[in-house]
């Protein structure tokens, strides 16, 4: 069993004990990491003061299912996102600190950091065509350079994909998502840097518009 689709089944599971997861040109399904919880582009970008704490959100941005419930032709935003996949690989210098991290819902990761393979145990909306999947406070001792880049886990639940699971979705929920940069290599956050270039934000209309 794939195993993003396992950590929804387990959260699913464990909620219940609780008291009341290729590279093409896109503007949609994308997933970065930016200084402000609506992913955009220029947030991509952060200059940072030494010794000062401050957030990185890692977001989704106008999600979309490309096959609703096993469909063809049945493209539709997605609204509730159970889980996300991807690798997050963060600056290993001494003067990036990582001080803390946290889901907007109670979570488990199923992998070890540098992979993420993380369930909620409730569903996380989409707001205004994002959503915030992993909030980080960091914190650098320098003004060098440091820079964030995803890629994939080590086992994909969709081969060559980073992927997320469409809470909505009765059948096929796994639905991939692509970097916002277009490209692995390049860095999808850095401080005190101008290297992400993440791709241009868009309405829902334009992300439609790109399947007629």
């Amino acid at each position: 069993m794939k195993r993003l689709l396992y950590v929804t089944a387990t959260l699913a599971a464990f909620s219940l004990l609780m008291p009341q997861v290729g590279l093409a040109q896109t503007f949609y399904s994308q997933l970065g990491i930016y200084s402000d919880q609506v992913g955009t582009p220029e947030a991509a970008n952060f200059v940072a003061t030494p010794n000062t704490p401050f957030n990185a959100y890692l977001v989704l941005t106008n999600p979309i299912n490309e096959a609703y419930d096993g469909g063809t032709g049945t493209t539709r935003p997605i609204t509730l996102v159970d889980a996300f996949e991807c690798k997050i690989i963060m600056p290993e210098t001494a003067g990036f600190v990582k001080l803390s991290e946290t889901y907007p819902e109670q979570a488990i990761n199923l992998a070890t950091p540098p992979d993420y393979v993380v369930g909620y145990a409730a569903s996380v909306p989409v707001v205004g065509n994002a959503v915030v999947l992993c909030t980080w406070q960091f914190m650098v001792t320098s003004g060098d350079q440091a820079d964030i880049f995803l890629g994939l886990v080590r086992f994909p639940s969709i081969p060559g994909e980073m992927a997320i699971v469409d809470a909505e979705d009765p059948q096929d929920n796994l639905c991939k998502v692509y970097v916002s940069t277009n490209n692995f290599a390049v860095p999808v956050f850095s401080i005190n840097g101008t290297a992400a270039v993440a791709t241009v934000d868009a309405s829902w209309g334009d992300v439609k518009a790109l399947f007629r």
